[in-house]
Formats: structure tokens, sequence, C-alpha cells
């Protein structure tokens, strides 16, 4: 079903907090983004909040490398909440043209993500009862029998 006003202001504050602790003049940048993150515990809320990540990021699409934080940031949100990784590279290879087609490679596969998998979440995540948020980074996707086919 549709997010509920309430879910969408939740939502969107999620993701306000998310961008913001991308900005490293900030104080406990990882306070801010724990506690947006883990407010998110339904798959209902998921629900919710995964589009508007999706939104951000691609308001940031323009220009990948500059929004580079703050897409990393999304990323590793977006990996939370549904279990599904991709290969985001928040360090770079030092090759600028490398870096911008990689990371829009990494957006467009959230997008492919979104449009295949929204109406079955669980399937990256752990199956239980329980919808834990794992605040850790994302694994580095290396088996690619792991990864739905591109």
């Amino acid at each position: 079903g549709k997010a509920t006003p309430e879910q969408q202001k939740m939502a969107d504050q999620i993701v306000a907090d998310i961008l913001r602790s991308a900005d490293e003049n900030i104080e406990n940048p990882g306070r801010i983004y724990n506690r947006a993150t883990l407010q998110v515990t339904t798959e209902d809320q998921i629900k919710a909040v995964v589009p508007r990540v999706l939104n951000a990021m691609n308001d940031l699409y323009a220009d990948v490398n500059a929004n580079n934080l703050k897409l990393s940031q999304c990323n590793r949100a977006l990996y939370g909440f549904t279990g599904y990784a991709v290969n985001y590279d928040v360090k770079g290879t030092g090759d600028a043209a490398k870096d911008k087609t990689a990371r829009e490679s990494c957006v467009r596969q959230w997008f492919g993500f979104w449009y295949q998998y929204s109406n079955n979440l669980s399937k990256f995540r752990e199956t239980g009862e329980s919808f834990e948020i794992t605040p850790t980074e994302p694994p580095k996707a290396t088996d690619p029998a792991k990864q739905p086919a591109k």
C-alpha cells in the first residue's frame, strides 16, 4: 500500500538526517545517522523510506563525485533497510572519470533493485520475525551468484 502521510513525514526526516550525517563539519554524524536509520523497523516503514532515499540519490546523481559522501550514506542506509548490496566505493580509485561511471552504475542498480523487488523486500533480508537493521558497512559483493542477474 501507499505510505501514510505520517510515514512520509517520518521518511522525509530520516532522509534529511541520512544526508546531514554526510557533513563532516557536524558533531556526531554517526549518531545522527544511526538515530535516523534505527527507527525504521517494520516492512511498512522500509517501503515508505526506501523510495525517499532513492529520490535523494536521484537528486544527487547529476554529480556523483561531488555528492559522494551523501550517496555513500544513502547506499549504506539502503543496504541496512533491504539487505541488498551494490559495490559502492566511497574511497574511489583516484580516477574521477572511472569513479563517476562506477558510482552512477551503483545508483542505477538501486533503482533496478527497487523496480524488481519493491513488493518482496524480505528476499535479501534475514528471514524471521524481526526486521533488525544492521548499521554495519555493506559487504563487498564478490559472489556473482548472490546478486540478481543484470
